[in-house]
């Protein structure tokens, strides 16, 4: 069983049944499965080979004494280091797709779980200066989460610029990824295109000319980042500081671009596999290994102040009416340049959607 087109590994919650007692397991059969799913779809072949000598070659009895839980851990570490690749991983999930054969059992599945997660959601509200703010913490699979995006942008539509939040976003699903950034362009527009080696073909990423909530068009964007924000949270980072739609404000991003397969194995893995490269259709390249860079280096404890404060500052540039004055802008300045400058423990968001 796999699934396709997903962009991003995503964060899947474990849960406390996991750590009771588990029945041994042949670890080196499952490590065969790995290979064979490596070797066919990982999209760089060489790597694909160096990745087969790396796991054939592991110690017979070096697993007989973990857990199934340790086991899935050590294997996403190797994968992952080894092959040079944040995607790679392996997971225990127990049944957790047991009795669900139908792609369209499946996506009700994760429908319910994301849902619990407001499919990614956490704050949509106005900031002074009438700025828009979305806590976005993962992209959830569109159909579902369509109607919640709609209802966040039209709640901001009337703002003057808006700051996405995507620190600590760990991706999600490509489908979403699009949907989020036709909100941006006013007709269609290819992002990009995906190569996918095992099928030797190739995909364009477009955006959506109608969205069932309001547009946000020629308005300032800002996108807040950090090291933890990873795959689609990049994607939507790379793809619109590149057309000058954001600008970007926090730190250098994960450096995951590759999308990736998922596989089930025995009923008790779940198995992720970078199967495409992605090229972003305007630089012809991507984000992989080297992240996205931001406009404005801060560290992310800082982001949010310092993206209301270059908010704030176009504002006073380009004279636009908000309900501050000129006076209230000024004193809003110097308390955010404040906040900046004395600034010694405060925690941003660590919470992540698409949890199953």
């Amino acid at each position: 069983m796999k699934f396709k087109n997903t962009l991003a590994i995503i964060l899947i919650t474990a849960t406390p049944f996991l750590f009771f007692a588990q029945n041994k397991t042949d670890y080196r059969k499952i490590i065969d499965t790995l290979i064979n799913k490596t070797t066919r779809y990982y999209i760089f072949p060489e790597a694909a080979k160096s990745l087969k000598n790396e796991l054939s070659n592991l110690p017979e009895n070096g697993f007989a004494d973990l857990s199934k839980k340790q086991f899935a851990d050590t294997i996403t570490s190797i994968m992952a280091t080894k092959g040079k690749d944040k995607h790679f991983a392996l997971l225990y999930r127990p049944n957790f797709l047991k009795n669900v054969d139908s792609k369209k059992d499946q996506q009700k599945l994760f429908d319910e779980i994301n849902r619990r997660w407001n499919f990614g959601f956490e704050t949509v509200k106005r900031l002074p200066g009438n700025i828009g703010y979305i806590e976005y913490t993962g992209f959830a699979e569109p159909n579902s989460s369509k109607e919640t995006l709609a209802a966040a942008m039209n709640f901001l539509a009337n703002t003057n610029s808006l700051i996405l939040d995507v620190r600590n976003n760990r991706g999600g699903d490509e489908g979403m990824l699009l949907l989020l950034c036709s909100y941006f362009f006013d007709k269609k527009e290819i992002l990009s295109k995906v190569y996918y080696r095992y099928n030797n073909k190739t995909i364009l990423s477009k955006t959506k000319k109608k969205v069932l909530g309001k547009k946000y068009l020629n308005k300032p964007v800002y996108i807040l980042t950090n090291k933890n924000s990873f795959s689609a949270a990049e994607s939507i980072s790379y793809h619109l500081q590149n057309r000058g739609i954001a600008t970007i404000v926090g730190e250098t991003t994960s450096g995951a671009a590759n999308p990736v397969d998922m596989f089930v194995i025995n009923n008790e893995f779940l198995f992720f596999v970078p199967n495409g490269n992605v090229s972003d259709i305007k630089t012809n390249t991507n984000w992989e290994h080297t992240g996205v860079k931001p406009n404005y280096q801060i560290p992310e404890i800082k982001a949010l102040e310092k993206a209301q404060i270059v908010a704030l500052e176009n504002i006073i540039k380009n004279k636009i009416i908000t309900e501050l004055t000129t006076e209230e802008i000024n004193q809003r300045l110097e308390d955010l340049r404040y906040k900046i400058k004395n600034y010694t423990q405060q925690s941003c968001p660590m919470k992540s959607t698409s949890q199953f």
